[in-house]
């Protein structure tokens, strides 16, 4: 082997590495060693590979030496004289052993270098990144494989730059400057650090008690990493989220809601790197209201003429009274709302008509631990006890003899609710029968409230039945006596109860009188059954009249003094004089009469109506957030209308108002209160007609009814609230986005980043005075996954608009303001829909920028047909399939993409230009602005390869042909045939026995032909036609597949003609050995001749073979043949009978101790001598 020059090692895993391919397949032969330490040594097939644990500084020799290093010669020598007369045989062979050591030395110097890339991350993930390393004609893209690693081997000693491709999830890298030095691995390091923002949450509330409010922010980020974070309100009710990974789609709840709030919806909320988003949460407090139904202790409905209707209820706040109500005719009244709390209950301040006073305070279940929306309703049963009297009668009659005032005994009396119309059509617990004792005397059970009929069924016969008369139980425990005479009754003071204002008759029962003597002194009369009793008091039955049952003596200046009223009037106190004298008596069936008339005016009363609802009564404002209050106060200007609900009929029988006709309008005043005129007892039908400015019409109709209060009440009242819900405004937006389905933007949770800031276009001031200014923002509105927004704000009446506060960073800001304008639609309009921007969705525009390309090459010089991919970060494969743009560069080399959005992309070539290397570089860009132009250069080098041609034997393949030349022309013209305008390039390089090359050729198709064929074989004269396609590949050109590039041998004949000193000829044997171990036996025929054909031109040698056909003869010395082209060499072998001894007879040991050493002398000369004999022989036989 021969020494070579310094070779260069490359590197594989940071180790640097030699391979050397071995053509002669002699490796196995061979051991190996190195100059210095760490150098190992593999041998694989047909390659030799050496491997060193470190680069070496310097050059290293590496040295190849042959195992087992022996070889062998043959001896001969001759006298000169041959064939059978020769005196001396003409060979000898010998051979021997002997030690022959070969070295072969090979230098090999470490000239490259290498970069190693270690990837950090915080979130863990290094493998799989992408990183470009550029510079020293490098451009290639690389990934970290397992651990973060990336090592870049044989790079030429210099400067490189590595720049990491972005991601959207990682801040941007800076790019990295690496010194790569021979032999040595240069280290840089990546470390990435995840983008995040912050996030602010903006409370209020309608209690302004904004501090200490938890948030909780979570979700799945960008990163893959979860995010799990939690935040308190400051005093000015914000929280603050800090340093929040960012990404799309995270919920937003508040925890821990206090218990007086109704819990607020979950938020949809995106962080944005080195952004701070904005939320905002109101809390409503809950409310509540009561409908309170009032019953009957016993019954549950009402008893005798008591009503449910009319009774006044307060509704307290601990022992503070906050409102009245009056119960409808059902007994029923329903509050307005209030904010929830343990310490609401409701008491009774005035009871109904015919009931007691229930004096219990009624707790109401408003604790907000009980409801989880604003607005809730409870309900309130109250029972009351009714008031009950007894009726107890005395029955005399004049016995018919005597004319004397006697008992009378079983006289039965019918006592039913006169209203009930019968005794068979009243209740069971509101009538009785009385019979009358042997004293005359009954006494009914406890009855209800009302007026009762005292009806006699049966007396005496004989005796006239005592007419029905009326009593009116209207004062618990209270009993009514009556003391009855159907005779001819003489009274003498008969008194009237007439209407003041009609002058008729009141028909009613139980108007009491007390009489008084001139002297001042009271009257009264005496009754001894059932037990003796004095009475002072006198009423009058229900005809309206009563006479006293005793004479009065005759005088002047009685007084008559009313004690009670009767039922619908007021009691008239005043004394009323008259004189028992004869003058002024009537007779009334024989009995002198004084009739004294007392007139009574109707109780009358007022519907006091009060007006209430929500008004803008102040502002709260936190950190510049303003938020509207609203508090229930009387409303001013409502309209009412009063209509009567039935006949208004005053007892004295006369029809003041029609059923259906209005008797009052009335406004309500600068407090919300509005009284009607006086009105008499009854029903009436109260009806809003006008609302007030801002609010909706209450369509309800109260039924309010003025019922007798008791005779000490000149003006009664009943009261009936109003509570008209304010106009409001649903104001909600819709949001759209661009979308690029071709770059997968705008359907992947971008809309969550929408927010928009609802903002005041003018002054709006409160009724405190306090003002929410132009420009101040109320609410952050964000938008749901469909786009849609809805205000939470409950916003008074005025103007106001939207504008954009945030979106997604793929997407341009708008900053126009969508005007929101909150008119009074109307008292008929509940909710005025109020749509941004006239309903139609409002668009956002995606941020487009373009990049502009130039591709060229090696040179500088433009290329077109390159086909170029714009690509997402995370592609691997960068193929057509995988890419979401495509370009190819004009004749000028140039390319564009237009249209592409905001965001990090890879431009990378897919397709080269023909013939030219594909460039793995990986440019990454950014848009990051509407409009931006990014500008990429990318280079192309030429397909360079090289063609090889293996010349071998076509007999003897691995038989490897030295001494061929071959040209090489390029295919000018590209017509694939040989012809004069293709253009010679060279020769091959033989750079192995048999193996023949040419490199750096580049791309195109080109013609091998062999000029000079091996020696000893025939030229192949065709042109062999190759492409190069593929750079740095080498093409392999044969003639032969499977073979390589084959020549065939030129060839001759040989004849082998056989004499001997017998004449015997036929059937001897030679042996023919000549090149590529050709080795045969052939025989002769009986012409003696042996002719071989077709044998590859060179030397041969004939032996004869020692066999029985020649064992009498002494054998020939072998004899050398040269074989010509298209010749016949002739060879004569003569035999001679045996007359000496053979070879190999050891009868004469002088001999071969002779020949041995005149081998040993004359190994030279005999070689010389043999080698002349063979020329001259060439000469003779040639034909």
């Amino acid at each position: 082997m021969k020494a070579y020059k310094p070779s260069s090692a490359t590197y594989k895993d940071s180790i640097p590495i030699v391979e050397t391919t071995d053509t002669n397949n002699v490796l196995s032969n061979y051991t190996f060693s190195a100059s210095v330490s760490g150098i190992r040594f593999s041998v694989n097939g047909k390659k030799l590979v050496i491997t060193a644990d470190t680069a070496p500084s310097d050059t290293v020799r590496i040295t190849a030496e042959k195992k087992n290093s022996q070889r062998r010669g043959v001896i001969t020598w001759t006298d000169g004289v041959y064939g059978p007369n020769g005196k001396l045989q003409d060979i000898v062979t010998y051979a021997q052993s002997v030690n022959d050591p070969v070295k072969g030395y090979l230098n090999i110097k470490v000239s490259y270098g290498s970069a190693k890339i270690v990837k950090t991350s915080e979130d863990g993930k290094v493998e799989g990144i992408s990183f470009t390393i550029t510079g020293n004609g490098v451009n290639k893209t690389v990934q970290t494989g397992e651990g973060g690693v990336i090592q870049i081997d044989n790079l030429t000693p210099g400067v490189y730059t590595v720049i990491e491709q972005a991601y959207d999830k990682y801040e941007p890298q800076e790019v990295r400057r690496v010194t790569v030095v021979s032999g040595q691995v240069a280290t840089v390091n990546f470390s990435n650090v995840l983008k995040r923002g912050d996030l602010t949450v903006t409370k209020t509330s309608e209690d302004g008690l904004n501090e200490g409010v938890k948030f909780h922010l979570f979700g799945t980020s960008l990163s893959g990493l979860a995010v799990d974070e939690y935040a308190v309100t400051d005093s000015t009710g914000k929280a603050h989220f800090r340093d929040v990974l960012i990404g799309t789609g995270y919920t937003l709840e508040e925890v821990e809601t206090a218990i007086r709030y109704v819990v607020p919806e979950n938020q949809t909320a995106a962080i944005e790197w080195n952004k701070v988003t904005s939320k905002s949460f109101t809390n409503i407090l809950k409310k509540w209201n009561v409908t309170v139904t009032k019953s009957d202790s016993e019954t549950g409905t009402p008893q005798g003429d008591a009503s449910l209707g009319g009774a006044v209820y307060g509704i307290y706040k601990g022992e503070q009274l906050i409102d009245r109500y009056t119960t409808d005719a059902n007994g029923q009244f329903t509050t307005k709302y209030y904010v929830c709390g343990d310490d609401w209950s409701v008491r009774e301040i005035t009871p109904s008509e015919g009931y007691l006073l229930d004096e219990s305070s009624h707790h109401i279940g408003a604790e907000a631990k009980n409801y989880t929306v604003e607005y809730n309703s409870t309900a309130n049963d109250v029972t009351e006890q009714v008031i009950k009297g007894k009726i107890a009668l005395i029955k005399h009659t004049d016995d018919g003899e005597t004319q004397l005032e006697t008992p009378e005994v079983g006289a039965k009396f019918e006592v039913f609710l006169k209203s009930a119309g019968s005794y068979a059509a009243t209740k069971d617990t509101e009538r009785d029968i009385l019979t009358c004792d042997e004293n005359g005397f009954a006494e009914t059970k406890d009855l209800p409230y009302g007026i009762y009929t005292v009806h006699q069924v049966k007396g005496w016969d004989g005796r006239e039945l005592l007419p029905d008369f009326d009593v009116y139980i209207a004062k618990n425990r209270q009993t009514y006596r009556y003391l009855a005479n159907n005779a001819n009754f003489e009274s003498y003071i008969k008194i009237v109860k007439v209407d003041a204002e009609t002058g008729k008759t009141i028909p009613y029962a139980g108007a009491g009188f007390q009489l008084y003597r001139p002297d001042g002194s009271l009257i009264t009369q005496s009754f001894t059954y059932p037990t003796p009793v004095t009475i002072d008091t006198f009423y009058t039955n229900d005809e309206g009249y009563l006479i006293t049952p005793e004479k009065i003596e005759y005088g002047s200046g009685y007084s008559l003094v009313e004690i009670f009223a009767p039922y619908g009037y007021t009691l008239n106190s005043d004394p009323m004089y008259f004189d028992v004298v004869q003058d002024a008596s009537t007779d009334e069936g024989g009995v002198a009469v004084i009739e004294v008339v007392k007139p009574n005016m109707a109780q009358k009363g007022v519907i006091r109506i009060s007006k209430s609802g929500e008004v803008f009564s102040s502002v709260i404002e936190a950190d510049g957030l303003y938020q509207p209050v609203f508090s229930v106060r009387g409303l001013p200007g409502a309209v009412y209308e009063i209509t009567a609900a039935e006949d208004i009929i005053t007892p004295d029988g006369t029809l003041r108002t029609s059923a259906g006709e209005v008797v009052d309008t009335v406004t309500t005043d600068e407090t919300g209160f509005a009284e009607s005129k006086p009105l008499y007892l009854g029903k009436y039908e109260i009806r809003e007609i006008t609302a007030p400015y801002g609010m909706i019409l209450n369509p309800e109709i109260r039924t309010a009814e003025l019922v007798y209060a008791g005779q000490e009440i000149e003006i009664t009242e009943t009261s009936a609230g109003f509570y008209n819900e304010r106009q409001k405004a649903a104001v909600s937006l819709d949001k759209i986005l661009e979308q690029n389905k071709q770059f997968g933007i705008g359907a992947n949770g971008e809309m969550s980043a929408v927010t928009f800031g609802l903002f005041a276009a003018e002054d709006l001031t409160a009724a405190d005075g306090s003002v929410i200014p132009a420009d101040g923002l109320l609410e952050i509105l964000s938008v749901d996954e469909n786009g849609h927004a809805d205000c939470k704000t409950d916003l008074p009446l005025g103007s106001f608009y939207l504008k954009e506060l945030s979106t997604d960073e793929h997407y341009i800001l708008s900053d126009e303001k969508y005007t929101i304008v909150f008119e009074y639609a109307g008292q008929e309009t509940a909710l005025v829909e109020i749509k941004a921007n006239d309903g139609k969705p409002i668009g956002n525009d995606l941020i487009y920028g373009e990049i502009h390309g130039l591709k060229k090459n090696e040179d500088g010089n433009a290329l077109g047909g390159a086909v170029i991919g714009l690509f997402k970060p995370d592609t691997e494969e960068f193929t057509t399939d995988t890419a979401i743009l495509t370009a190819t560069s004009a004749e000028d080399g140039s390319f564009s993409f237009a249209n592409v959005p905001y965001g990090n992309w890879i431009v990378r070539e897919i397709e080269a230009p023909t013939g030219f290397v594909l460039s793995e570089g990986a440019f990454a860009v950014t848009v990051n602005e509407d409009g931006a132009v990014i500008e990429v250069e990318i280079k192309n080098t030429l397909i360079r390869g090289t063609v090889q041609i293996t010349k071998v034997d076509k007999d003897y393949p691995d038989n490897k042909l030295t001494g061929a030349e071959f040209f090489v022309y390029r295919d000018s013209n590209g017509n694939k045939a040989l012809d004069a305008d293709d253009e010679l390039l060279g020769t091959l390089t033989e750079t192995s026995v048999g193996v023949y090359e040419m490199s750096d050729l580049v791309y195109g198709g080109y013609f091998v032909k062999e000029q000079k064929a091996p020696e000893g074989f025939y030229l192949d004269e065709n042109a062999y036609y190759f492409e190069i396609t593929e750079n740095g590949k080498t093409v392999t050109v044969e003639n032969e597949a499977g073979k390589g590039f084959v020549n065939t041998a030129k060839v001759g004949s040989l004849k082998i003609i056989k004499t001997s000193s017998d004449g015997k000829i036929e059937g001897f044997s030679f042996r023919v050995t000549g090149p590529n171990g050709y080795s045969e036996v052939f025989t002769t025929d009986k012409n003696g001749e042996i002719l071989i054909e077709n044998l590859r031109i060179g030397d041969y040698t004939v032996s004869e073979v020692s066999d029985g056909a020649s064992v009498a003869y002494i054998l020939p010395a072998d004899k050398t043949a040269s074989v010509f082209e298209g010749a016949v060499t002739k060879v004569e072998m003569h035999n001679e009978l045996r007359d000496t001894p053979k070879t190999g007879d050891d009868s004469n040991p002088a001999l071969w101790k002779w020949l041995t050493a005149i081998g040993m002398l004359g190994f030279a000369a005999c070689g010389g001598g043999y080698i002349a004999y063979a020329m001259k022989k060439k000469k003779e036989d040639a034909e």
